[in-house]
């Protein structure tokens, strides 16, 4: 199993849900393609993207691994605007008693 995929599978111990294809330290130009990917041991009808409190559209896959946990990764493509600028991009894995949210921070510069 990938070393980064051990703190979200189990049902037993959930964790937030891990964000992966951009550093929040890095800025991006306006026009400039986002990708974002949200890993969570969780179903995908269970997992979900949201652009500051508002859900977005995503593409999600399930797979289970070799010891039965399963995983989900949401990945959701934003190409990038002057008003993304501060947005704040969350992902939440719903587990059985609690949801747990992930989230980063856009800074897009303006050409």
């Amino acid at each position: 199993m990938n070393e980064w995929l051990v703190g979200v599978v189990g049902a037993a111990d959930p964790t937030p849900p891990l964000i992966s294809g951009h550093d929040e330290d890095r800025a991006v130009t306006a026009g400039d393609v986002v990708v974002l990917a949200c890993t969570a041991g969780v179903r995908r009808d269970a997992v979900g993207w949201q652009r500051d409190q508002h859900p977005l559209v995503s593409n999600c896959s399930t797979t289970t691994t070799l010891g039965g946990d399963v995983v989900s990764t949401c990945r959701l493509s934003v190409v990038t605007r002057p008003d993304h600028n501060g947005a704040v991009y969350s992902c939440a894995a719903s587990y059985a008693l609690s949801t747990l949210t992930s989230s980063i921070r856009l800074t897009v510069l303006c050409e």
